[in-house]
């Protein structure tokens, strides 16, 4: 027994030095960027830039692979979200991030709803989504995106 409770404090020891060197664990300040408008039929670039905001290195912990997402509502009803029918690996990743360093998730909506069809003009809300460790979940507030006629 005293084998087994020396080697947990072994180990114990070698993750919090290993926690040590990547730094703390951070939550990133995070924001979304994403055209004003497009013409309908085009495709919508979509960046999530995950920013360390203070002065020391940092350990972000991501909750999935890949661990963002982008959904987009109109008037309150869901209408596509970048992780739908995608399958997701339920993996925990460290990511260090320097002072002041971004890490950046990217995708591409191409006015397909979660159905398929193709989305009308009009006004839609597009929120980015980064998933840490469970439960954390961070999201950015909602951006305005006009689909405009051809």
């Amino acid at each position: 027994m005293a084998g087994a409770a020396a080697a947990a404090s072994v180990v114990a020891l070698l993750v919090a030095a290993r926690v040590a060197a990547q730094g703390s664990r951070c939550v990133p300040s995070v924001v979304l960027d994403v055209p004003a408008s497009v013409k309908l039929g085009d495709r919508v670039p979509l960046t999530l830039k995950a920013r360390n905001t203070t002065p020391a290195p940092c350990s972000l912990y991501l909750g999935g692979r890949p661990p963002h997402d982008f959904v987009v509502r109109r008037g309150g009803s869901l209408v596509w979200n970048w992780r739908h029918g995608r399958p997701v690996q339920l993996v925990l990743e460290v990511r260090r991030l320097g002072p002041k360093e971004e890490a950046v998730f990217e995708g591409e909506w191409d006015q397909v709803d979660n159905s398929g069809r193709r989305v009308p003009p009009g006004t839609y809300l597009v929120r980015g989504v980064l998933h840490l460790e469970p439960p954390q979940v961070l999201r950015t507030p909602p951006r305005r995106l006009v689909i405009v006629p051809p």
